[in-house]
């Protein structure tokens, strides 16, 4: 049976209500930046209902700058599906080789793991071990408790402007500051107020 393809409204796919990825302020801008730039590039997976499997954020920032339809390539996964780009060339477009890097730093940047998500999915029968070591999910939750809400951003991904980026850096900066030196002078390790990392602080007074 040949391969079906049909054109749908972006509107009409339905983002996953149990997406294992929040995001982050800077990937959300860094994605809709280059969705802007560099158009699209990346397919993502819906499933036969339409609710997005792979790519709720894209989905999101893709609706957010204006997109409005899809091309819906069906298929069961037994063929790679395969997005060419007719107006670029990799040999001597440089918009094509910022494209590639762009797809790269962006999944890097706007991944933030829902640990919840993860516990919700794992307990519907999803098998998560081959994704994550022991090791690794001591580090997701450890991080997950040490996350302050209070330092999360305000304004909705829709909102989002270099300004805003810059914004939040500056106020995260300023907190990791006050964490670090109250953590020097206690002789304690320093979490990072953003990403709930632990490390061991070794400046000393000013």
């Amino acid at each position: 049976m040949a391969d079906k393809l049909d054109q749908r409204k972006l509107t009409d796919l339905h983002p996953d209500t149990s997406n294992t990825n929040v995001g982050s302020v800077r990937g959300t801008a860094m994605l809709e930046r280059s969705l802007q730039d560099y158009g699209a590039g990346r397919s993502i997976v819906i499933d036969k209902n339409g609710k997005v499997i792979a790519g709720n954020k894209t989905l999101e920032s893709a609706v957010g700058i204006g997109l409005e339809s899809a091309l819906v390539v069906h298929t069961t996964g037994d063929k790679l599906v395969v997005v060419q780009r007719d107006d670029l060339d990799l040999e001597t477009d440089t918009k094509a080789m910022e494209l590639g890097v762009a797809d790269n730093r962006v999944n890097e940047v706007n991944l933030t793991w829902a640990v919840d998500m993860l516990q919700k999915i794992e307990d519907q029968g999803a098998k998560l071990d081959l994704f994550f070591s022991p090791k690794e999910t001591e580090t997701l939750i450890a991080k997950a408790l040490a996350f302050q809400p209070d330092m999360a951003p305000e304004f909705s991904s829709s909102e989002v402007t270099p300004d805003d980026v810059t914004s939040e850096a500056d106020r995260l900066n300023s907190r990791f500051a006050e964490v670090s030196e109250a953590s020097a002078r206690a002789g304690r390790e320093v979490v990072c107020p953003a990403c709930g990392k632990e490390f061991e602080f070794r400046g000393g007074d000013r």
